[in-house]
């Protein structure tokens, strides 16, 4: 039998596979899988309390429980609920509420996307968008997408796209020129693409929809527990899902400062690169300086204005090289993060540049043409690395001040035993030996000598107490 400390995650399934693939995680932790096999089993246990988690296998469930399960999950919100979802319930051939997709994108999945012909909408966050790598993705599956940047009247929208895939399919002569595609720019909560599916499913009662975003997994999954959200992930990932859930519980107990908007200098000869890197890193959140003038980003440098360098090392940099400059806005700020665009050809350059990363301490090198998706990956991990190790710093320099003031707490301990031990010890014995005298002297007067015996006993008391200190200022001495 568990004991009281003991926590239990609710897993909706029918088969043995999800309770399988989760044990191993949970052993040696206060967590104890119960396995129930629908919503309303998941109800009833839910209310009789101590459950942590939910997890939905939807490689068991029908697409018609979602919509329940959000219920459900509503119902107890403050219990994180966890969506594994299989390759055929992700499957665009299946009718289903709103599915989030995971990036890079599931096996297969654009390939599905390719040979189905009814409408699919994916709303993409403003990162993902921007960088275009959702939409190259579908290309280089032979996949017709149409861009959205807006969501205002989306539904009208998909309405009347479709009639129109729908007119050109039944014309034989004619290729169909609209897809059955659409990749929207999406930069609301949560909340709002199910609202919105909800609309566009309202209005083209066939059509697909998914939300998609490139956060990370943990980041992702302890964002959406804060805010109360299901987290949906694949079915591969039910693994993490026990230490995700120690991470949260963790939270409260160890926090970190949050990260302020970072400051990035983007420095690099071709201006249309340039601009559009840049465009690319002002979307995904970051302030940016693009140049082109090295003495001028050196300048800036010297007030401390960046967080992070992008240097592209094929620049012409006055009387530097990219290297030369990367040591130089070292020097000036020693936590100044810094990445490489490096030149594919000639090899040698290319080489030459990766190696820098090693020699010079760097974060990263690229090679060009570079892509917006893989600079900002490597810009976040970067600015992260910056950020924990800034923060390190500062917790240890806490600890160290809070040491330095537990060691004067120490101090002062120390001297007031050894003042107590020498200074009180003293006339204190006296005390007790004029007690026992006026005690046995006063034997015919009784009312002076109960007050001499409770003298004496409260004298007796105050050197017991006081040989304690005594015995606890010898042991902190190493006398003892």
């Amino acid at each position: 039998m568990a004991d009281e400390k003991t926590k239990y995650i609710i897993l909706i399934t029918s088969g043995k596979e999800l309770l399988l693939e989760m044990k191993p995680s949970m052993v040696g932790k206060p967590i104890e899988p119960i396995c129930v096999p629908n919503l309303k089993y998941a109800d009833e246990r839910l209310s009789a309390g101590n459950c942590i988690a939910v997890i939905a296998d939807f490689a068991w469930l029908k697409p018609t429980d979602r919509e329940p399960l959000l219920v459900l999950h509503k119902k107890y919100e403050k219990i994180p609920l966890f969506v594994l979802e299989s390759i055929a319930s992700m499957s665009p051939s299946v009718n289903s509420s709103l599915r989030k997709l995971t990036w890079p994108l599931p096996l297969s999945f654009a390939d599905q996307v390719r040979v189905i012909a009814r409408p699919i909408v994916i709303l993409t966050d403003h990162i993902l968008f921007s960088t275009g790598a959702v939409q190259k993705a579908f290309q280089d599956a032979g996949v017709r997408a149409i861009t959205i940047e807006s969501t205002k009247d989306l539904p009208d929208y998909i309405r009347n796209w479709n009639e129109l895939r729908i007119k050109s399919s039944q014309n034989e002569n004619t290729e169909n020129e609209y897809g059955n595609l659409l990749i929207v720019k999406f930069s609301g909560t949560q909340q709002e693409a199910f609202s919105l599916d909800i609309s566009i499913r309202n209005a083209v009662p066939q059509a697909a929809c998914y939300s998609l975003s490139g956060i990370e997994f943990e980041k992702y999954a302890l964002q959406s527990i804060k805010d109360f959200q299901p987290v949906y992930i694949p079915w591969e990932y039910a693994g993490r899902i026990a230490s995700i859930l120690i991470e949260d519980s963790k939270e409260d107990s160890l926090r970190l400062k949050k990260r302020g908007v970072e400051h990035i200098l983007l420095l690099d000869n071709f201006k249309p690169t340039l601009m559009s890197l840049r465009q690319a890193l002002v979307d995904a959140g970051y302030r940016v300086t693009a140049s082109m003038d090295a003495e001028e980003s050196l300048r800036l440098c010297q007030k401390g204005a960046f967080h992070l360098a992008v240097i592209g090392t094929a620049i012409t940099f006055a009387q530097h090289t990219g290297a030369e400059l990367a040591q130089k806005m070292r020097e000036i700020d020693p936590d100044l993060r810094i990445i490489f665009m490096v030149d594919q050809y000639p090899l040698h350059s290319a080489l030459k540049g990766i190696s820098q990363v090693v020699e010079l301490g760097l974060d990263d090198a690229i090679l060009k043409p570079v892509e917006a998706s893989r600079l900002i990956f490597s810009v976040e991990k970067a600015l992260e690395r910056r950020f924990l190790m800034l923060e390190n710093a500062r917790l240890l320099k806490e600890t160290q001040e809070l040491n330095s003031k537990l060691e004067a707490i120490n101090g002062f301990q120390k001297k007031f035993f050894a003042t107590v031990a020498h200074d009180v010890k003293s006339p204190l014995t006296a005390i007790l030996g004029y007690a026992e005298v006026l005690t046995s002297k006063l034997k015919n007067l009784q009312d002076l000598q109960r007050y001499s015996s409770n003298i004496l006993t409260s004298a007796k008391t105050l050197n017991l107490l006081i040989s304690d200190l005594v015995d606890i200022a010898a042991m902190e001495s190493g006398k003892l």
